[in-house]
This record gives C-alpha cells, sequence and structure tokens, in this order.
C-alpha cells in the first residue's frame, strides 16, 4: 500500500494510458499446465478427472481447441480454476 500512494503523486493528467507492459490475462493453458504440476497430475490422469479422450486433452494444452461448456464447467470445478479464466472471460 505504501508502493501506491508513493506513485500516486506521479500520476496526472500527462500519464500516457497505454501501458507499454500491459499485464496480460491468464491463458487457459498456462492455468491448466501449473494446476497439473500442482495436483501432481500427468495426461492420463487429466483424461480420467474430465471425462475426455487423450488427442482431446492433448489439444488443449496446446491450445488448438477450447473446452465445450460441459468440460469447461468439470474444469472449473475439479482443477478449481476460475470459470472466466476457463470461459476466456
Amino acid at each position: 500500500m505504501e508502493r501506491i500512494e508513493e506513485l500516486l503523486p506521479l500520476v496526472d493528467d500527462n500519464t500516457p494510458l497505454n501501458d507499454k507492459n500491459p499485464i496480460e490475462l491468464d491463458l487457459l493453458v498456462d492455468v491448466i499446465k501449473l494446476r497439473m504440476y500442482e495436483m501432481g497430475l500427468n495426461q492420463v490422469k487429466l483424461l480420467e478427472l474430465l471425462e475426455v479422450s487423450l488427442s482431446r486433452v492433448s489439444d488443449y494444452l496446446t491450445g488448438r481447441c477450447e473446452p465445450t461448456l460441459k468440460v469447461a464447467r468439470v474444469m472449473s470445478r475439479k482443477l478449481n480454476i476460475d470459470a472466466n479464466i476457463v470461459l476466456g472471460i
């Protein structure tokens, strides 16, 4: 909080609105891989958890396709991933 208070006086009407280093949203692929690591899952265990085929898991992990709404719901619940990230919102 101190850092914010320190920076606030530096922001004025001349401060650029476009950020050269914007904060990007988490990509679903990265979040799935992180959860797999945290939960000790490999692709086979993930497919069993999500009840999808190995090729579909591979598609999700490479970003070739997005999960269906049904799979997104399961993914959000079983992997504890925020629904907004799963849905790309």
